[in-house]
């Protein structure tokens, strides 16, 4: 499980490309803020409170963001000027400087050990000794190609990690260790081949035990993992995931092992925030950018926070990251793509085989439909709806000689998916046919039911249901708040479409509660599906809390009604009314209830309803008087229980003493004759 927290102002004390970067402070829940001209904050994540900051001097240029050591700060100044201070020096030009003559690319640090200093021309040392170990030309990577740098510790050593690019499709990885026991330097170099026209944007290192692991965010979207050992230069290479929707200008921050934070992914034509797994393969939550964004965003992780920049201002974002399992990602509404997959038909062949329906005439039927599968699932090759619209038409005409195949083979879902999708046209026709197969995959379904509802198709979200035997929580709550929502007016449209049964008219009673005859049915519609309740009240809890207010006044409205009529038949049973006025009004009252949910099923509703919202019920004033009736009726019905289990146990003593037993005398010795017809 994954989830984002309400996003809060850090601050906004810099313009909108002089942020350098966002550092951990040696205390817990301290962050250091670097800006290139301006200053250096430090910022209390709890109270978003700057506690220090000092100012640079005009015409001096921090060239390498401020980081926390055991003994103070430290940062570079105009490349060639190293300087450190402590909390306790206010002024930051009586901070201590250390003059050099060769440039300085970055500093690094990391808990346990001394500041790094990485140089331009690729030297790496502590900075107590990178006078005399620095050489000039000493590695591979060149200040113009360096396109990240990074420290990770392991038990006994450190690794320090250059990045750098000089050809489009290649990048190098330069990784130098420093062990305990040796005291010295080993420096490994790597080369990676990314595919044609494709280079690497940015990379992060993470401790993993005994290695050390390597993110690497390439141009296309793709995640490349490398875990690199002092034991030898060629790393363990991990698949490329590639992460669907990304904008030229991503980047992403590591959260842990397997969890990335990607900030510039794509979703409803809104740019936001993702986490996802890399062990799976799932995107796990998602969120838009709280503020407005203009040029590239940039984005950190420090102390269960994620940071990131909207304009000049910088956001902080709360997350909960769990480790996934094989339960956890069931029903994921989106994976990541890796290079090998590529999707095809099963491979089954229809008997008898004749000749105008021999195997090779079915193994051409079947690379026709996966190519034209494919190339629907191609927005470059279908751009337009007239495009898509042959195609599909072309892939159904072969489709008809294998429906049970395709509707089984991942072409199915990949084709449905990128129906719902679709930005430029709304294809509503190839919807329609490929929906007329309900027992589709679980992970499409949301994003179907999250198309039909942003597109206003009320008559094909509730046809789909009607019809699919076991619709996902996630959905069920979707539906439920565009039933809420939506106009009556659009509600009656969609009943008189869909040619439903007879419903009565609004009465003036009517107008006192929450819900119109057309929202009640379309709303009860929902109410009436099965559903898990752990999941239910996981997914309710994104519910409007406004909604969930109307939305359980229509749960008490009709408890009561329910309870009120089972109570009128039992009167009317025992006046012995007239049995054609008794006729009439039963038929009036089912059509009013034929298409409400029984009383279990608004009893449960009104328990995940409860659960998922507690402590904003509490808490609220508006929901008082609510809670207020749900308890009274339900007190009156456990208080009818009650007596009726008392009545029971009367009922069974009486049945006791009332009933007469007959005792058999049968003497000492007796014959008895069975009769077997």
């Amino acid at each position: 499980m994954a989830a984002f927290g309400e996003p809060l102002e850090l601050c906004t004390c810099f313009k909108e490309d002089d942020l350098l970067s966002v550092d951990s402070d040696g205390l817990t829940g301290h962050v250091i803020i670097t800006c290139k001209t301006n200053s250096i904050f430090v910022f209390k994540l709890d109270d978003q409170k700057a506690l220090h900051s000092w100012s640079v001097r005009r015409g001096l240029q921090l060239t390498s963001p401020a980081r926390w050591t055991d003994s103070g700060y430290v940062a570079v100044i105009n490349h060639q000027n190293i300087h450190t201070w402590s909390k306790e020096d206010l002024n930051f030009d009586k901070s201590t400087k250390k003059h050099f003559k060769f440039p300085i690319h970055e500093i690094l640090t990391t808990e346990g050990w001394g500041p790094v200093a990485v140089c331009n021309d690729g030297t790496v040392d502590f900075v107590d000794n990178i006078k005399s170990s620095h050489k000039g030309n000493y590695s591979d990577a060149k200040q113009n190609f360096i396109i990240s740098c990074g420290i990770a510790r392991t038990n006994d050593a450190i690794c320090v990690t250059c990045l750098s690019q000089e050809k489009e499709s290649e990048f190098i990885i330069t990784h130098h260790w420093y062990r305990r026991d040796t005291k010295k330097w080993t420096v490994l170099v790597t080369t990676e081949t990314c595919p044609e026209k494709v280079h690497c944007t940015s990379c992060h290192c993470q401790t993993t035990g005994s290695t050390v692991r390597i993110y690497c965010l390439l141009s296309n979207g793709g995640m490349m993992l490398l875990d690199l050992s002092h034991q030898q230069a060629d790393p363990v290479r991990r698949r490329i995931q590639t992460i669907p929707g990304l904008v030229s200008s991503a980047s992403f921050t590591v959260l842990d092992t397997h969890h990335v934070a990607v900030a510039g992914t794509v979703q409803n034509r809104k740019e936001g925030i993702g986490i996802y797994d890399l062990q799976f393969g799932t995107l796990k939550v998602w969120k838009p950018y709280p503020g407005d964004v203009q040029s590239n965003v940039k984005i950190y992780s420090h102390h269960g926070n994620v940071l990131v920049t909207c304009g000049n201002t910088l956001y902080m974002i709360p997350y909960t990251c769990q480790r996934s399992t094989v339960s956890s990602i069931l029903g994921q509404h989106q994976q990541l793509i890796t290079d090998e997959t590529r999707h095809t038909l099963p491979k089954c062949f229809k008997w008898p085989i004749e000749k105008d329906n021999s195997i090779t005439v079915q193994v051409s039927n079947q690379q026709k439909t996966e190519e034209l599968a494919s190339l629907l699932c191609d927005q470059e090759k279908t751009k337009t709806y007239k495009t898509f619209e042959s195609t599909f038409k072309k892939l159904m005409d072969f489709v008809k000689e294998f429906p049970c195949m395709w509707y089984m083979s991942p072409l199915f879902t990949d084709v449905l998916t990128r129906c719902v999708t679709e930005t430029k046209f709304w294809p509503i026709n190839e919807i329609k046919k490929l929906m007329k197969i309900y027992q589709m995959p679980v992970s499409v379904m949301p994003k179907l039911v999250e198309a039909l509802i942003q597109h206003g198709e009320a008559c094909l979200l509730y046809t789909f249901l009607q019809s699919v035997s076991e619709v996902p929580e996630v959905c069920l709550c979707k539906a439920l708040q565009y039933y809420i929502t939506a106009e009556n007016e659009v509600l009656v449209k969609a009943a008189k479409n869909l040619n439903i049964d007879r419903l009565s008219p609004n009465t003036p009673s009517d107008e006192k509660k929450p819900f119109g005859v057309h929202k009640s049915y379309f709303v009860n519609s929902v109410l009436r599906e099965g559903f898990n309740d752990v999941f239910l009240v996981d997914c309710l809890k994104s519910l409007n809390f406004k909604n969930v207010l109307v939305l359980l006044e229509h749960l008490h409205q009709m408890l009561g009604d329910r309870l009120d009529e089972m109570g009128e038949e039992d009167d009317e049973i025992e006046n012995g009314k007239e049995e054609m006025e008794k006729e009439h009004k039963q038929q009036d009252k089912k059509i009013d209830t034929k298409h409400q949910p029984t009383v279990g099923q608004i009893a449960d509703w009104i328990c995940v309803t409860l659960d998922a919202h507690i402590t904003q019920l509490i808490i609220s004033p508006d929901a008082r008087l609510l809670l207020i009736n749900l308890h009274t009726c339900v007190a009156s019905q456990v208080q009818f229980y009650d007596e009726l289990a008392g009545l029971e146990a009367l009922l069974d003593q009486l049945k006791a003493k009332c009933s007469v037993t007959s005792k058999k005398s049968v003497g000492q010795y007796c014959i008895e004759v069975l009769h077997i017809c």
